[in-house]
């Protein structure tokens, strides 16, 4: 009986984990309904303890993260995990940045997935930054409420000035006050979307689209939140698509302990934006992101640790 409540409370600790990949907690919804639920359980299945005493090197894992709106992805960022060193990389992309020749608003990245391309939006993103992405998780404005509203909200510093915007078009209207406060989700949605406001565009979005998280993290390893974890799981796996698998959940369990906050660097794809033919476009600084990424996600093949050390 003790195994298994230990196993449990690891599946509920695991969500802090996925959290720290970029708001793919939602995932452990599945592991947790299925697995998790029932306390007195003492059927565990053979194939999860398998997998937890597997003695295969862990490997390095890179995540693709999106959020919609309508058929357009309005947030890119890419994560990386690597056991050895327990560095956790994101990297945000601009939505507007410049991936085909022509000068339409269909060059813009954010184009690519029109509701079903993942595969095509994770092929440019591995083009870009040369790397290899090993899953992708997919969600909407729907999933960041609820998910923001069971865990009881998050406190983020808006900055010293309100952020107010209006585009009826969209049924967009931002009110949100200045200073430091609790979001609830629909807020939360207009914070991560607000962009008219900042000199610098939807840079400055990423910049509190990345503040965002590390308050959603600080959040959820609150003493007080741990309990809620789980409900907040399974609300976030029922609005998400993704091709993370419970036997990968299982695989990364035992580095939750191991999670490090001031080991998580986040950074902007190297570019500038610029002004073509009337469009707003986002344009790639090559060398600098072929620093960056290598620095970000190819770590040596020789620093993958064994998954019981």
């Amino acid at each position: 009986m003790k195994a298994i409540g230990n196993f449990i409370f690891k599946m509920i600790m695991v969500v802090i984990f996925l959290v720290v990949m970029v708001l793919s907690t939602a995932v452990l919804g599945f592991a947790y309904m299925r697995y998790g639920k029932d306390t007195n359980n003492t059927n565990v299945d053979n194939s999860i303890l398998n997998i937890l005493q597997n003695n295969t090197p862990k490997e390095r894992v890179n995540v693709l993260v999106v959020g919609t709106n309508q058929n357009l992805t309005d947030f890119i960022m890419v994560a990386g995990y690597n056991p050895a060193s327990g560095d956790i990389s994101m990297m945000s992309i601009p939505r507007d940045t410049k991936y085909a020749k022509s000068n339409t608003a269909f060059s813009k990245i954010n184009a690519i997935y029109q509701g079903k391309h993942i595969d095509k939006l994770q092929a440019e993103i591995e083009d870009i930054l040369d790397i290899e992405i090993d899953y992708y998780v997919i969600f909407d404005k729907k999933a960041l409420w609820e998910v923001v509203d069971a865990l009881g909200g998050v406190t983020v510093d808006v900055g010293s000035k309100p952020l107010k915007y209006s585009d009826p078009e969209q049924n967009l209207y931002i009110n949100i006050p200045a200073g430091v406060q609790k979001l609830d989700g629909k807020k939360a949605e207009q914070y991560v979307r607000f962009r008219k406001g900042y000199a610098n565009g939807d840079i400055g979005r990423i910049g509190a689209q990345q503040n965002f998280i590390k308050a959603f993290i600080t959040e959820c390893i609150k003493p007080t939140n741990i309990p809620k974890l789980p409900e907040v799981a399974k609300i976030g796996f029922e609005n998400i698509k993704t091709d993370v698998t419970l036997d990968t959940i299982l695989y990364y369990l035992e580095d939750v302990a191991k999670i490090d906050l001031a080991k998580i660097r986040m950074e902007t794809l190297p570019g500038e934006g610029r002004t073509i033919d009337g469009v707003s476009f986002y344009i790639m600084f090559e060398k600098e992101i072929e620093k960056l990424s290598n620095e970000m996600f190819n770590w040596d093949d020789e620093t993958e640790i064994n998954i019981n050390e």
